[in-house]
């Protein structure tokens, strides 16, 4: 027998975007018991909009202060099913994606969280779920500076001197598994199908556990926009590997420029995730936080061999403040 089912969509200024995720979300032909809409808009969209436009959707609204971590946690709250998909505002479900992430946890009720592919357009305007290292050069930066590793590997090329090199850090990266770097960054270098067991991924089109949820919420200090609010979910999950990456299934992730922050500024923030969640997790030791520091050494190094001044500053300005023990995830409750 399926779960049931509650959608938590947290939204925030995205009014066109919504209507199209939720016209989506009203028809999976698996349907979910209850569709939760979290606005934090600075004109909240209200439920009459929303029931208006989708009169047979079981809609439930709820208004909060604009920080998506606060939004998802809300919702989850609020939600009566044993199982949450979290769908963000941006994201756009195929009519068959939650029958069959319903379809994998009713035959493996061990799976805490089952998602499916995130789809995102690259530079080409092509739809792809990882980000490919087809440069040895950047292989091997990344492999020694511990730096994250987000796609096959099988792309780049080696010559007869450089070979035994690559082999061995594709070796090293099998042998790790898609869990984390020593620095502490995500690593996703295998995509088996039908399944991929992975400790990190993004949870916009996540089916989860309300339990495991409600066990490791989303950590409320981040900035509104949530960078980086994946990472405490999943450090604090019972399982080395507890998603379960369907690869047969997918979203589209359209990726709405409101709301978002500048790259700079995201990279800071994301930094500053990295560390506090290092800090914080039982996953980690001291170890992993100097190689955390190493692996900034890396990016700093990285980005001022390719002249990108304002993001090697960001770098540098950054590993100062954490070096004074500055994070401001460390020292204040809450960042708006």
């Amino acid at each position: 027998m399926k779960p049931l089912v509650s959608i938590v969509i947290p939204t925030r200024n995205r009014k066109e975007s919504l209507l199209k995720t939720l016209q989506a979300a009203s028809r999976q032909l698996y349907p979910a018991a209850e569709i939760i809409i979290v606005d934090a808009g600075n004109e909240p969209i209200g439920f009459e909009t929303l029931s208006k436009a989708f009169p047979q959707a079981p809609i439930r609204y709820f208004t909060s202060r604009p920080s998506v971590c606060v939004q998802r946690n809300l919702g989850i709250q609020m939600a009566t099913s044993p199982y949450i998909l979290l769908c963000d505002d941006d994201v756009e479900m195929p009519e068959d994606y939650l029958l069959k992430l319903t379809t994998y946890t009713s035959a493996h009720e061990e799976a805490g969280i089952v998602t499916g592919l995130f789809l995102q357009k690259n530079k080409n305007a092509e739809w792809e779920y990882q980000y490919r290292t087809s440069s040895l050069l950047k292989c091997i930066w990344h492999f020694i500076f511990q730096l994250s590793c987000w796609g096959d590997l099988e792309d780049i090329k080696a010559n007869f001197i450089t070979a035994p090199l690559l082999r061995y850090i594709k070796q090293w990266y099998e042998k790790r598994g898609n869990t984390y770097s020593l620095a502490g960054w995500p690593l996703l270098t295998n995509f088996t199908c039908p399944v991929t067991r992975t400790a990190v991924y993004t949870l916009g089109a996540a089916l989860i556990k309300k339990e495991w949820l409600l066990a490791s919420p989303f950590e409320e200090k981040l900035v509104p926009n949530g960078i980086g609010d994946n990472y405490g979910v999943t450090h604090n999950l019972p399982e080395p590997q507890p998603i379960h990456l369907l690869t047969g299934a997918f979203v589209w992730h359209h990726h709405a420029p409101e709301n978002r922050l500048k790259i700079i500024t995201a990279y800071r923030y994301r930094v500053y995730a990295l560390h506090y969640f290092l800090v914080n997790s039982k996953k980690f030791t001291a170890i992993n936080r100097l190689f955390f520091y190493w692996s900034m050494l890396g990016n700093l190094l990285f980005q001022t061999f390719g002249l990108q001044g304002k993001l090697a500053a960001t770098s540098m300005s950054t590993i100062v403040i954490l070096m004074l023990g500055q994070n401001p995830y460390l020292k204040h409750s809450t960042i708006h």
